[in-house]
Parts: C-alpha cells; structure tokens; sequence
C-alpha cells in the first residue's frame, strides 16, 4: 500500500463541519465534533487523501488507553500523554474541504505547537506510517473483522467523498 504525508512532512489541518455532517450520515463512526474545530493530519493512502483526527482525549471514557494498533499517542516535553493520532477514525477527504491551520497564529498555538513538536519528529512519522500500513491491510486484504468494528468504513467513504467531488 503507498502511504505518504502529504507533501511529505506533517502539517495540521481543519476539516469543513459539512462534510463531516455528510460521513457522519453514512457511518456513526465518523467524528461529529459539533460546534469545534477538527484537527489532523492528511496523508495519501493510494489513490485517495485521509484526514486522520486528533484527539485531546487521549484516553477513553472509562480512563483506559485507546487501542494501540489504531492509535499514536502524542507526548509533551515531560514525558505525559496530551492527545493522540485516531486512524480508526480517518476519513477520505477530497481537495477543498481541508485547510492548513497556521499554528503561529492560532489561539491554541501552544497547545497545537506541543502537538505539532511531536507529530513532526521522525520516529513518530515511521509509525503514523506503519500503523496506517498496518490498519489498512488488516482491513482490506486480511478482513479482520475486530479492526472492522471500530474502524470507519474506508470504502463506504471513499464513495461518498468521490460523490462530494462532483457537487
């Protein structure tokens, strides 16, 4: 599968809440986030852009740590947990829909900066990269039904956002 960050170094991005409406329509899994800004990555998997969101909840509701096959956790200078990389909940987005979020300027720059320090490092890019590998050939060529359950559905969404282009 080629994977690669999109203009290959990592940037973040916000996603129009219209779209997100639209997924959300199609797959309950789809992030709403009503009212807030949703923030990621993009990166191209094949023929096709995902947005993969973050979090500032890094854990779940129940205090236990997401699924590490699905997750990147994001850490501060000292070592804690602040936010972590869904790509169980990544979702294909064509071109218009994204933005590029200016981090200097944005009144959660410091928040997003420690965010963006760590996404940004190459160790932490080696295993954005293998975890998509990872969940994308669990999904679509082994059919692990686990993954599957709480994974968005990539080729439902694929439809829809090649439907979107057309609008």
């Amino acid at each position: 599968m080629k994977i690669h960050l999109k203009d290959n170094k990592i940037a973040l991005y916000d996603i129009e809440s219209d779209y997100r409406q639209y997924l959300f329509q199609y797959d309950f899994r789809v992030n709403l986030k009503l009212g807030r800004r949703f923030v990621g990555i993009i990166v191209g998997i094949e023929d096709y852009t995902y947005f993969i969101p973050l979090t500032s909840k890094p854990l779940r509701k129940n205090g236990k740590r997401r699924n590490p096959r699905t997750t990147v956790e994001i850490y501060n200078e000292s070592h804690e947990i602040i936010a972590a990389l869904l790509i169980n909940n990544m979702i294909p987005v064509p071109q218009g829909v994204y933005k590029k979020i200016d981090i200097n300027n944005d009144k959660y720059k410091d928040y997003l900066n420690n965010e963006y320090i760590y996404l940004k490092k190459q160790s932490t890019r080696e295993e954005i990269e293998r975890k998509i590998n990872n969940v994308v050939n669990a999904i679509f060529v082994k059919k692990d039904e686990f993954l599957t359950s709480f994974c968005c559905d990539y080729l439902k969404l694929q439809a829809l956002c090649d439907q979107w282009k057309y609008k």
